[in-house]
């Protein structure tokens, strides 16, 4: 009989490990604050928005770096890759301008 078992864990299983790995957090923060569960979901809003807002960021820094360099090489798709920037810029303001509506609405912060 082997005390280690080998076999490796599922998908589910994983997910399932990481969201209560990302859980945990929250629950100690909401028993921290008195039990008040709205306080930390709007904290959780804020991180997630932060991460949006950090990757949206580095997708932007990529695209520039790209769109730069294909038009000192001459790529032919140069002007795409510039129409995809404009697009993301577009959506990454669309995504802040949601956000803030939706602040301001009192629909986020009431959780």
């Amino acid at each position: 009989m082997h005390l280690y078992n080998k076999q490796t864990p599922s998908t589910l299983q994983k997910g399932a490990a990481s969201l209560l790995l990302f859980m945990l957090p929250l629950i100690s923060q909401a028993q921290n604050t008195g039990g008040n569960l709205a306080g930390s979901l709007t904290s959780v809003k804020d991180w997630i928005v932060g991460i949006v807002n950090v990757v949206f960021v580095i997708v932007m820094v990529v695209g520039v770096i790209k769109v730069v360099g294909g038009f000192i090489q001459g790529n032919p798709n140069a002007t795409r890759n510039l129409v995809y920037l404009i697009v993301a810029a577009l959506v990454w303001f669309g995504f802040s301008v949601l956000i803030g509506d939706f602040s301001s609405l009192g629909a986020i912060e009431n959780i």
